[in-house]
Order: structure tokens, then sequence, then C-alpha cells
């Protein structure tokens, strides 16, 4: 429930098609995080358990094809897993440390996140 999905975009398609796909019936946020670093993984857990009912955010790893996709929307390469990216429903990315403040501001619960 809280997975961004994936989106299998055919050839040619656009990174604007993947992000409107994503955005047209939610407009949840979705935090890429390098989904191979276990203390990134520790850090969805710890959101999770903060928004269990997923009503804030959705999260993808940097290493999926919708993580891929939104890094190019972003204008970044698609290999580039050197920081954090908060993707918003009107199209700015946050990257580094403003996404960190931004996920530990929505998930407000918990004082460790809240920056």
């Amino acid at each position: 429930a809280a997975a961004a999905g994936n989106f299998a975009p055919a050839e040619g398609q656009s990174q604007q098609k993947l992000f409107s796909w994503l955005f047209a019936e939610d407009d949840r946020p979705v935090v890429l995080y390098d989904g191979v670093c276990n203390m990134c993984n520790g850090a969805v857990n710890v959101a999770l358990q903060n928004d269990p009912q997923a009503k804030k955010l959705r999260f993808a790893a940097l290493q999926s094809t919708t993580g891929r996709g939104l890094l190019r929307f972003c204008g970044r390469g698609e290999e580039d897993i050197s920081s954090m990216v908060v993707v918003m429903p009107d199209g700015q990315c946050l990257l580094k440390s403003e996404a960190a403040l931004y996920v530990g501001k929505r998930l407000e619960g918990n004082a460790v996140l809240r920056g």
C-alpha cells in the first residue's frame, strides 16, 4: 500500500507520463530511497511505523523502474543513487537534506524524524 507502484513504460514513453500516472489519483509524495542500503531500509521502516496506513507518503527504491523514471523526471541520471529524493505532486523534487527534513516533518509523530 505504501509502494509507489511499478510503472512499466513502453519504449519511448516519457518520464512525464510516469509522473502523470503516479499522481493521477494519488497526491501523496513519492520518497525515493536506496533499496540496497540497510540504513535507508531501516529509515523507511521507521517512516512506515509512523504512517502505518500510508496516508502521508509512498516509497520506491531508486533502483526500481519507477525510481529510475522519477530520477530522470527530476533531471538526474537514472544510475544516480547518491541521494534520497522526494517527488512532490506539483512536480517539485526535493533532494538530500531537504528531502530528509520534509519526510521528518510529514511524519511529525517521531521526534527523531521531525528535524
